[in-house]
Formats: C-alpha cells, sequence, structure tokens
C-alpha cells in the first residue's frame, strides 16, 4: 500500500481535506472538476517559475474564491497587487465568472515535500552533485522536527549510460498508519542527459483526531496538524474528551 498509492490521497477524509469546496446537483459533477482541473493549470501557466504548494478553489453559488499557497506570496503579488489584479482579469476574461484570488504562505516551508522537490531540481539544474543536494534538503527537514524523510531518485544519475534508482531516507516514515501526517510530491529535472524524477515523502508526525470538518483551506489558517513530540496534552480540550 506504501509503494502504490499516494498517501495524500489515502487520507483524504481521514486527516486530509479536499483541495475543492462545492456542491452541485446531478449532471454537474464532471463539468465542475473538469473545470477546477482547467483553472488550476492555467494558474500554473500564468505563474510559471514560482513554486506553488497548492491551489484551493472554493465555489459559492456564481462567485468562485480561489486560496493560492506559496512560500514567497511578495512574488505573486507584485507591486501593489499588480500580478493578482492581472490573474483576476485574465480569470474573469477565460472563464466568463466572478473571481477572487487570495495568496497565503506555506507553513513548514523546510518539511513541506513540494519546496524540498523545487530545491533539488533546481539544485540538479544548477549542475550541483545530486547526492548533496538530497542530503542538504534531508538534514534541513530533520533539524525542522521532521520524524522521517524518504527520497526516491531514479534517471541517469551523475550522467550514467544506464538509468537507475537510488533511495536515500531518515527517521521513521510509518504509510500504513492513517494517523501519520505525510507530505507527498512528485517531480523532474530536465538535464543535459534526460529527464530525473524525483518523489520525496515527509512524516510531520501523528495528528490528533478531533471533530472539526476536515477543509483543506481552514487547516492552512489555523494550523490544525500537530506533531506528538512537541504538543501540550494537558491543555487539550479534544485530547480530553477523545480519552
Amino acid at each position: 500500500m506504501g509503494n502504490k498509492v499516494n498517501p495524500i490521497g489515502a487520507r483524504i477524509g481521514f486527516t486530509k481535506g479536499w483541495n475543492s469546496s462545492w456542491f452541485c446537483n446531478e449532471g454537474c459533477y464532471s463539468k465542475k472538476i473538469s473545470s477546477d482541473i482547467v483553472i488550476k493549470s492555467f494558474i500554473k501557466k500564468k505563474l510559471v517559475g514560482i513554486v506553488l504548494t497548492n491551489i484551493y478553489i472554493e465555489r459559492v453559488l456564481n462567485n468562485i474564491t480561489i486560496y493560492i499557497e506559496c512560500p514567497d506570496p511578495g512574488v505573486v503579488i507584485g507591486k501593489n497587487g499588480e500580478n493578482i489584479k492581472s490573474l483576476n482579469d485574465a480569470l474573469k476574461k477565460t472563464f466568463n465568472e466572478d473571481f477572487s484570488v487570495n495568496i497565503l504562505e506555506s507553513k513548514n516551508k523546510p518539511l513541506n515535500a513540494k519546496i524540498i522537490v523545487s530545491s533539488i531540481v533546481e539544485k540538479i539544474n544548477s549542475r550541483i552533485p545530486y547526492k548533496k543536494a538530497i542530503k542538504q534538503n534531508m538534514e534541513t527537514a530533520m533539524s525542522a522536527r521532521a520524524e522521517g524523510i524518504k527520497v526516491i531518485i531514479s534517471g541517469r544519475l551523475g550522467g550514467a549510460e544506464i538509468a537507475r534508482e537510488e533511495c536515500f531516507s531518515l527517521g521513521k516514515i510509518s504509510n500504513h498508519t492513517l494517523k501519520s501526517d505525510i507530505d507527498y510530491c512528485f517531480g523532474t529535472a530536465e538535464t543535459v542527459y534526460g529527464t530525473i524524477g524525483i518523489k520525496v515523502w515527509v512524516s510531520k508526525g501523528e495528528v490528533v483526531l478531533n471533530n472539526m470538518p476536515l477543509m483543506s483551506i481552514k487547516k492552512i489558517a489555523e494550523n490544525k496538524p500537530k506533531n506528538f513530540k512537541n504538543y501540550d496534552f494537558k491543555n487539550n480540550k479534544n485530547f480530553k474528551k477523545a480519552n
């Protein structure tokens, strides 16, 4: 299960929420899903070269609210909000709907799998040895109190004629435990020798379950997931109720 199933998709509805929030009647479900995919791909094309950790879409009647999570919000916002205004206008012209774009700063940057993948890709493209690039990011993640991290890289590593796969791991990664908060991302590095695939798993510890609704947008604002190692159980009301 841990090697075949996406750890984020396996935990949706249990410890992780959905990236889209809306309700529809019969016959509209496939249209809204396809429109969400097109909107996300349109935003990624407009913001090329910027690391976007996640994009959340919320629909209320005819209004669409988009939450863009990124490590550097100032780059996306631009001077006096020019980039957001241009992106909002482009969305309205393309899809003929009312949009409101919000920028969120991603928390726990050293523990974010997409940021780790993007940093490894940049270092490999700048001719830094892949082992050094991977170990640097793994050490920063473990110093940020991650429970464990695993990186799998495959391709013509170091310009070798025969492609191979290598795995690096530190700490503990419990893929089969649904309570564990695991972040996963896959990326590619386009080198002179060919494409190199990179997979990253980051374990942030176990999540304290409560009766709150699973919404990814609320989890970003309130920072719900906690690590057992750094958690104050005595002052937590939800933990007292569960026991």
